[in-house]
């Protein structure tokens, strides 16, 4: 008996990535599921490894509640989104849509954009002192709440469908259309070749859009924080159990995050059954043919994909000056000011007054406004005569991009204005502030330094 000789291990460029692929999963994957998993069995309130979490979470209604709420949210959001995805995948598929190529990039940049800016920019629009209630008012009519169970899905909805589209339109291009062609031949019907013929054998490309929208949904946070006004659902209460203002639980926060992540393994395991049952091959060397609609029928088939993309992107065209968001996005002093008209801190332009974390507006001409080059930042260390501060976007010019720590001379500076919150629950009150006609009117012109700081209620000087 001969003994099998033993493989070398060969230290090239492969082995290293794949080390490096193996280490990055176990400190970004395993580790944190590990950590979530063993902080679930323990408490605060019982010794050694227990259920205790688990079961208050069974027992209790404040807890299991949220889970109710959750799939419901979750469950709605994914019919919706799958009913519009389906339509309008079908729809730019088949039929010869105005702009159909850019209608496709919008409704990808309607997916791309996080969903608490779109919340935020809804309670802009339809908030209890939103533009559309506004104008609703003004009318006598009463206008749609943005707020509680049904404006989560609503914003859910318009945000998330893109996922099933993008799987469901690649799927319609590639079927075969010898199949309905086939069903045709028979005498059936178009409705009827959809039901029993297109959709059944896009379904595995349909669930993984649904699943996409499900588990995004059940995993995402800031839109039923804005949104919610008391309906909590699990990823909030998830927040409340580590943030708590009375006392912080981060054992029953793990076992809540537990449930989350056996919510969406369920689901996985019932997507992946559904699609082994529904897998097919098919040659595509024949893809379905584009109808070619003219006049009053191209119109028709057109408009609702339109409308619905614009109510998707309508978020993103709020502008500067109106809502929170359009504050802190503006030029100009845009943050100082939302810091101001909610009272959450101070402005100065002192860099002797400045502290590491203070948010500076830098400029890097002597424009303000239209013809401004400035750049939010966050300061990390004044040394003198340079500084460090921590960017999201272009150092100066379009040098350094990317997020990270910077150092730049002051000398490079024109001119800067210093914000320090002090108040953070101030913001709280963000949905309520009043539109900033004057920051909207910064993207088309410019203002004068004085300007800026009679509204902030600064002394005038140069930086």
């Amino acid at each position: 008996m001969t003994d099998r000789p033993r493989r070398k291990i060969k230290l090239d460029f492969w082995f290293f990535v794949k080390a490096g692929v193996i280490l990055a999963l176990c400190l970004f994957i395993v580790y944190p599921f590990y950590t979530i998993l063993t902080k679930s069995v323990f408490s605060s309130k019982a010794e050694g490894v227990t259920l205790y979490n688990f079961q208050r979470f069974f027992t209790k209604k404040y807890y299991y509640r949220t889970l109710l709420r959750s799939l419901v949210i979750c469950s709605f959001t994914t019919l919706f989104a799958c009913v519009i995805g389906v339509f309008i995948a079908y729809v730019m598929t088949r039929y010869n849509v105005l702009g159909k190529n850019v209608l496709h990039v919008f409704i990808i940049l309607s997916l791309m954009s996080p969903p608490f800016i779109g919340a935020y920019s809804w309670i802009v629009l339809l908030g209890r002192n939103g533009l559309v209630t506004q104008a609703l008012s003004a009318l006598g009519l009463p206008a749609p709440t943005i707020y509680g169970r049904n404006g989560i899905i609503f914003v859910f909805t318009l945000h998330l469908f893109p996922y099933v589209y993008l799987y469901t339109s690649g799927a319609m291009n590639s079927i075969d259309s010898s199949l309905e062609e086939a069903a045709e031949n028979l005498g059936m019907n178009k409705l009827k070749r959809i039901m029993t013929i297109t959709l059944p054998v896009v379904l595995p490309s349909i669930l993984a859009g649904c699943i996409m929208v499900f588990m995004t949904c059940l995993a995402d946070f800031g839109t039923p924080m804005l949104l919610g006004e008391g309906y909590t659902v699990l990823p909030v209460l998830v927040y409340n159990e580590y943030m708590s203002e009375s006392a912080t639980d981060p054992y029953m926060a793990s076992a809540l995050s537990v449930v989350i992540v056996a919510c969406s393994m369920v689901m996985l395991a019932l997507q992946k059954l559904v699609v082994e049952k529904k897998n097919y091959t098919m040659s595509t060397l024949r893809p379905p043919q584009e109808t070619q609609l003219h006049g009053a029928k191209r119109f028709l088939a057109s408009f609702p994909v339109y409308l619905v993309i614009f109510f998707a992107l309508l978020p993103q065209l709020v502008p500067d000056g109106v809502g929170a968001w359009g504050y802190a996005n503006a030029n100009g002093p845009g943050y100082a000011l939302l810091i101001a008209r909610l009272g959450a801190g101070v402005s100065f332009t002192d860099w002797a007054q400045a502290r590491p974390g203070d948010v500076a507006k830098l400029w890097w001409n002597d424009a303000i406004g239209a013809g401004e080059r400035g750049h939010l930042v966050v300061l990390v260390q004044d040394e003198g005569e340079q500084f460090r501060f921590w960017s999201a976007n272009m150092a100066r010019d379009g040098q350094n991009a990317g997020y990270g720590i910077r150092r730049l001379p002051k000398s490079a500076v024109r001119r800067v204005l210093f914000t320090r919150i002090t108040r953070p629950a101030a913001f709280n009150n963000a949905a309520r502030l009043p539109n900033e006609p004057w920051l909207t009117e910064l993207m088309r012109s410019d203002t004068d330094w004085s300007t800026c700081c009679a509204l902030l209620r600064l002394q005038t000087r140069r930086n």
